[in-house]
């Protein structure tokens, strides 16, 4: 692999677009959830807001699992899994050995989105459980299979850092982003959720409703038995009372 310095300007170009694009997957995952098109009601500053919003806890867990790696790093010198095994009597056995809590975790991964897509399709639990499964499970198993790829130096020798980077995190953010909001989506049709009080200019007393999403110039809203949806201009919600 190649050592090429990324410049700041790429990284920002690259952190924009890839922003963008996991915001407006995750938004039409949650559209698909709850069978309206959200899209339509947004503005530049209301993408802009869901990114911030919805990235925030995927970085911050990206961090935290970045920090991790650097310090088992330090602690065993920098050295790779094949160099780490070759110092001791029988490396075979400790790379297996040290790949093994990794190989579960996939394997319990492949398993859960088996398992749940063959229950769901049974019908005997609802699309909440399925999509929660694969927004976590789809990540792991990507990771596998690059880690599987990458472990050939000859394939990798003529990619960047920020090949590496991209070829790494990106096809496991993109799933996760839809599949995310695919149950967000679900869960907010079939879960008893988000019910507030609403007065609107229109109506002559104030009704139930759920608040999906407050938008720069809409409220998307449900009714209380999960059945419709509807977008509501801001100017016309004069009262909101959130339930406790």
């Amino acid at each position: 692999m190649q050592d090429t310095k990324i410049q700041l300007g790429e990284i920002v170009t690259a952190a924009t677009a890839l922003a963008f694009v996991s915001s407006v997957l995750n938004l039409y995952g949650i559209s698909n959830g709850v069978s309206f098109p959200i899209l339509t009601f947004m503005a530049v500053t209301d993408y802009l807001a869901w990114s911030i919003r919805f990235l925030t806890p995927v970085l911050a867990s990206f961090a935290v699992a970045l920090i991790l790696e650097v310090f088992l790093k330090r602690t065993e010198r920098g050295l790779s899994e094949e160099e780490i095994a070759a110092l001791t009597k029988n490396p075979s056995r400790t790379l297996r050995r040290r790949r093994l809590p990794w190989t579960v975790i996939t394997v319990v991964a492949s398993l859960a989105v088996f398992v749940n897509t063959i229950v769901y399709m049974a019908g005997v639990q609802p699309s909440t459980a399925l999509f929660d499964s694969y927004r976590v499970a789809f990540p792991i198993i990507w990771y596998a299979l690059a880690s599987w790829y990458t472990q050939i130096p000859k394939l990798t020798v003529n990619w960047t850092r920020a090949t590496y980077l991209l070829f790494l995190f990106v096809p496991a953010l993109l799933p996760f982003s839809y599949f995310d909001g695919l149950y967000q989506g679900t869960k907010f049709r079939n879960v008893e959720i988000n019910r507030y009080t609403l007065s609107r200019t229109s109506w002559s007393t104030p009704r139930e409703a759920r608040i999906l999403i407050v938008l720069d110039k809409y409220i998307i809203v449900g009714d209380t038995a999960g059945a419709s949806m509807s977008a509501i201009r801001s100017e016309e919600i004069t009262e909101i009372w959130r339930h406790e």
